[in-house]
């Protein structure tokens, strides 16, 4: 079920959003709903498809993977088992470090990239983060709690980031407040 894909996707630091069955109508040719991509469209197992929904299914077949034991016939599919290899090559950001309890969002503002973590470890987390399309550069991090603000720079594209219990940074790349 849905709790099943979204705890493996979150777990390994996959960006995922959740999106209403009704909205895949506003689903672009090359994969935009209101300005968010979607390479891939998770489908989980359902009893039941109205004639409408299979119909909607049938046109955005290219997108569609199906997601556990059962699914819909002539459509792709993986198990949950294997769908974080699959899902590598969605892959925004790649993390060294014990990173099973960091969170993360990615948005693209505008052209400015802006990543949401957080940690919901009792303990800090200090990982790396290494951003597809960030080679290096100047980048902002926001740190929510304490209300501060810092620019660091990066000669490789490679950032470390320590994040306490419970708090939120927001990382903006290349940015700089100086």
């Amino acid at each position: 079920d849905n709790r099943d894909i979204c705890k493996t996707l979150y777990d390994a630091q996959l960006d995922y959003d959740l999106v209403p069955f009704d909205s895949l109508d506003q689903l672009s040719e090359d994969g935009y709903i209101n300005g968010e991509h979607y390479p891939v469209i998770l489908l989980p197992y359902s009893a039941y498809y109205s004639e409408a929904n299979l119909k909607k299914l049938e046109l955005l077949k290219a997108r569609i993977l199906c997601v556990g034991e059962k699914r819909l016939n002539g459509f792709d599919s993986v198990e949950i088992a294997d769908l974080v290899a699959y899902m590598q090559k969605y892959r925004d950001i790649t993390v060294t470090g014990d990173a099973k309890y960091l969170r993360y969002a990615h948005y693209d503002h505008s052209g400015t990239q802006c990543y949401i973590l957080s940690c919901e470890n009792i303990k800090a987390v200090s990982v790396t983060l290494n951003i597809r399309d960030f080679t290096g550069g100047y980048y902002t991090v926001w740190d929510a709690f304490e209300n501060k603000t810092e620019s660091h720079y990066s000669e490789d594209g490679n950032i470390p980031l320590t994040i306490y219990p419970n708090n939120l940074l927001v990382l903006f790349t290349n940015t700089s407040l100086e």
